[in-house]
């Protein structure tokens, strides 16, 4: 780390067509408060090949623009985790859903616990609106599958805010390009970190702007293939 008195928080998040959204999330980050409490600050926003006008009001708004034009949520990630700079990353889906203003805290939580990742739990506090029953449903499958099969304990698979030192990176075999990444990172930091990996409960209240990039069927077979391919050690 560099003579800095905090490290450098580098918030990343993939955006496939969230020029509508993007203004809301980009200033619901607490920059200032960090700031005054000593951390330096960067957003790196990776355009994700929209067609929108996604990059143009990233940059107003102050991020950074990676281009990623393989499509996919892993692919997105991937670049992303080879273009930040800070020591401390926090991510999350760029259509609102998640709350980047609670940031401080889960830094307190990550430093005073001597974590090196923590992921969160949406179904600790879930606003009405915040998820479809279909998708309560689906995430219920998936978490429990993921479970047993690589004998986690986690109440919620599919967040996707997570935060954690980049350092920690180097310890996960991440190779997922599509959605399977968020429950790979998962997998591989509670496998190789133990116990300085944690899930903490998240407020999960608020309502998405824009469409959903999920697509249900056709996600949930390719992380059932996923899983096969993953228990089986024949992901590199």
């Amino acid at each position: 780390m560099s003579r800095r008195s905090k490290p450098m928080i580098s918030f990343l998040m993939p955006a496939l067509n969230e020029e509508d959204a993007l203004p809301v999330v980009i200033k619901s980050i607490p920059v200032s408060k960090l700031k005054t409490v000593g951390y330096s600050v960067e957003i790196v926003v990776v355009d994700n090949a929209s067609t929108d006008n996604t990059a143009k009001v990233a940059k107003k708004l102050g991020a950074r623009v990676v281009k990623e034009r393989k499509r996919g949520y892993g692919s997105a990630y991937k670049k992303g985790f080879k273009s930040v700079k800070g020591d401390i990353i926090i991510t999350g889906d760029a259509d609102n859903t998640y709350p980047f203003k609670d940031s401080l805290k889960f830094i307190k939580i990550l430093e005073k616990e001597d974590l090196e990742f923590i992921t969160t739990n949406r179904f600790s506090n879930m606003g009405k609106k915040s998820m479809t029953f279909r998708n309560r449903f689906g995430n219920y499958v998936f978490r429990t599958a993921t479970n047993i099969l690589f004998g986690l304990k986690l109440e919620d698979s599919w967040s996707g805010m997570w935060i954690f030192r980049t350092k920690a990176l180097k310890h996960l075999n991440i190779t997922s390009d599509g959605m399977p990444l968020s429950q790979e990172i998962k997998i591989e930091a509670f496998k190789k970190l133990g116990v300085r990996a944690k899930e903490i409960p998240i407020n999960f209240t608020n309502v998405r702007i824009g469409e959903a990039k999920l697509e249900p069927w056709k996600d949930g077979v390719r992380t059932l293939k996923f899983f096969a391919r993953k228990k089986l050690g024949l992901l590199r």
